[in-house]
């Protein structure tokens, strides 16, 4: 059996890996790279950040609010264990009118299982049909 396939940023199969995507009123999914472009252009309000990274990671510039899940990009890390703060984080700075952006390395694993957990929890969708959700918005469909 082959390995999985590593997606890197050169890769055409994820065309929005170089943007802030909108999924939710005032959440959207994001890589590193593409928050950090975004932060340099102040192109989007941004107050709250959720970082899923292996290992803590500066955003100069950024005065908001911001939690750092370090958690690595593999099959053994428990991102499940994290989730309901992450949920609750996201959530919580949506209500009090905040714009939040979720992001990992890529945009492609672990700020998606996060996003697709914030829309479940929005609009009590099921898990399928909340990761169908991120994918289309992403374009990824």
């Amino acid at each position: 059996m082959l390995p999985p396939r590593r997606i890197t940023p050169q890769t055409n199969n994820y065309p929005t890996l170089g943007e802030v995507t909108p999924i939710l009123p005032n959440l959207y999914l994001s890589s590193l790279s593409a928050l950090q472009t975004c932060l340099a252009q102040s192109s989007l309000p941004i107050t709250h950040i959720l970082s899923i990274l292996d290992a803590p990671v500066d955003l100069p510039g950024f005065t908001g609010s911001r939690l750092v899940i370090v958690l690595s990009d593999s099959a053994e890390s428990d991102l499940l264990s994290r989730l309901d703060e992450c949920v609750e984080y996201v959530q919580s700075a949506r209500l009090g009118g905040g714009t939040v952006v979720v992001h990992c390395l890529m945009g492609l694993s672990r700020s998606v299982c996060v996003v697709a957990a914030c829309v479940v929890a929005d609009s009590g969708v099921r898990v399928g049909k909340a990761l169908g959700v991120v994918k289309k918005k992403r374009g990824w469909e």
